[in-house]
């Protein structure tokens, strides 16, 4: 709900959630620091996402969180204009390709290292991450969000 944009009611349900005993390690460590971060990059609030996603660095890589939680703190870093530790919160995920538990956030880790490139000032490897990605999704819906900003976004690059 809250990387649909509806921060509010994402809160509501976490608060009501985060009440119940016993929810255990996954849920509390890495679900709800996700929903706690994706709410706050939607206030654009991204260094208080990055310190809701602290208690889950330990399980960036696990099977837990397969890659969402650094995913996720990429995004804030994407906020913050800093290209570098963006880069390094995607690298994790694009160096562990058979971590990833939910299989959306590889190529989209690939376009959000794109997007740190660039923001760092390294255009050409941006140009290239782009490329790659574009190739990947080169049969995909041309109207998904994610493919029409990438390909604004590489021609912006690129001087088109």
């Amino acid at each position: 709900m809250a990387r649909s944009g509806d921060a509010h009611q994402a809160e509501i349900l976490i608060n009501e959630v985060s009440q119940r005993p016993v929810l255990g390690t996954a849920v509390n460590n890495v679900v709800f620091p996700c929903v706690r971060a994706a709410i706050d990059l939607d206030r654009k609030k991204p260094a208080i996402a990055i310190d809701a996603l602290q208690p889950a660095a330990p399980y960036d890589l696990g099977t837990d969180s397969g890659g969402v939680t650094a995913y996720y703190r990429g995004l804030a870093y994407l906020q913050l204009n800093s290209g570098k530790e963006a880069a390094a919160q995607f690298q994790k995920i694009t160096d562990n390709r058979g971590v990833v538990a939910v299989d959306i956030y590889w190529p989209l880790a690939r376009l959000g290292l794109a997007r740190a490139y660039a923001i760092g000032g390294d255009v050409d490897k941006a140009r290239t991450t782009y490329r790659a990605f574009l190739a990947q999704w080169k049969n995909a819906d041309p109207d998904l969000r994610p493919l029409k900003e990438a390909k604004a976004e590489y021609a912006k690059l690129s001087g088109q």
